[in-house]
């Protein structure tokens, strides 16, 4: 079966049509992100990685237009998924360096898609013909239409989680997302150390936050609970909440928080943060980035966010209370290294 990802991508501000030059192979003509899905890839990835091939941005897909199937003969088969997306940042520049992918893209309105479809520079109307659907209020299938077989859907995949990354930045005073932040929000939390699955902090005299994760996906995404309490003996607030007490000789370590960037979508959210972890005098700077929302529907974003941030150093996917275990284990052995919890 030949199968293709076709991506209808609008800007949320200006409204405006996402539009990319095809190379000489197809006489330079105007159209929309589109590729074959590769072996092992999925749909969704196949039109995140389409668009940020031909259109230099990483995008969030949103619901699916149509899902198109057509027989070619006894032994083939092509099948089409169109989706519908928005950029990731609005604000990130398109491509403008041609290469074998496309010649460049750009915003454009469904005035000028006419007037280039008049002049012959478009090599189909698609683009023209959705974004008059869509203009007309035309429905859109939500993602959760598209999944992997299965025997149903499984209990968490409505259920609101997050998705965490933290990575050390390979250049100074990187930045995810170009929205900002104002004022920016800074605070300093101690953790005990204590497991992957639990999370323990400090919030002034004996005030606790204990962090516990409900839910693992096994894919990244966690959902969590979080208890406060007064309480100055903190296995007696463990033991409430049937956890195990902490080791003989626990650690703490301090992390600096200074979150940067907060962006709503309209199935997700994402906060951007840089975080200096510090222990016993030795500080390391990092980046986190964190995606919440359904994990069914935001998939496409954590895609993008693991493509990018594969592109820095110890990458460590995972909450809070497993990443400051994780530094404190990897100081003790002096390994460094990549870790994907």
């Amino acid at each position: 079966m030949h199968c293709f990802a076709v991506v209808v991508v609008r800007h949320p501000r200006t409204k405006r049509w996402l539009a990319v030059q095809e190379t000489s192979k197809h006489n330079r003509l105007w159209w929309l992100p589109a590729g074959r899905v590769e072996t092992g890839e999925t749909f969704p990835a196949a039109a995140v990685r389409e668009t940020r091939e031909e259109a230099g941005i990483d995008i969030r897909l949103i619901g699916i237009l149509r899902v198109e199937h057509t027989p070619l003969g006894p032994q083939s088969d092509r099948m089409r998924i169109v989706f519908y997306a928005e950029p990731m940042d609005a604000d990130a520049p398109l491509k403008t360096t041609a290469d074998d992918e496309s010649l460049g893209a750009v915003w454009t309105t469904v005035s000028e898609l006419e007037a280039w479809n008049a002049a012959g520079q478009l090599r189909g109307k698609e683009l023209l013909n959705w974004a008059l659907y869509l203009e007309q209020g035309g429905e859109v299938a939500p993602l959760a239409t598209l999944g992997a077989e299965s025997s149903g859907p499984e209990p968490h995949d409505t259920l609101h989680m997050e998705f965490r990354v933290f990575f050390q930045p390979s250049k100074p005073n990187y930045r995810y997302t170009t929205i900002p932040l104002a004022p920016v929000e800074a605070r300093t939390d101690v953790y005990i150390v204590h497991s992957a699955g639990v999370g323990i902090k400090h919030r002034g005299g004996n005030r606790l936050e204990i962090k516990v994760r409900t839910v693992d996906a096994g894919d990244g995404w966690e959902a969590w609970t979080k208890h406060r309490c007064d309480d100055a003996d903190v296995n007696a607030a463990l033991a409430r909440l049937d956890l195990a007490s902490l080791p003989a000789h626990p650690r703490d370590v301090r992390v600096q928080k200074r979150r940067v960037a907060t962006v709503i979508g309209g199935l997700y959210l994402l906060e951007e943060s840089d975080v200096v972890v510090s222990i016993d005098g030795d500080h390391a700077l990092w980046k986190t980035i964190c995606i919440e929302g359904t994990r069914r529907e935001c998939e496409s974003a954590a895609e993008a966010l693991v493509h990018v941030s594969l592109r820095h150093e110890l990458v460590f996917r995972g909450g809070y209370p497993a990443f400051v275990r994780d530094v404190v284990q990897r100081r003790a052995t002096s390994q460094p290294g990549c870790v994907d919890n």
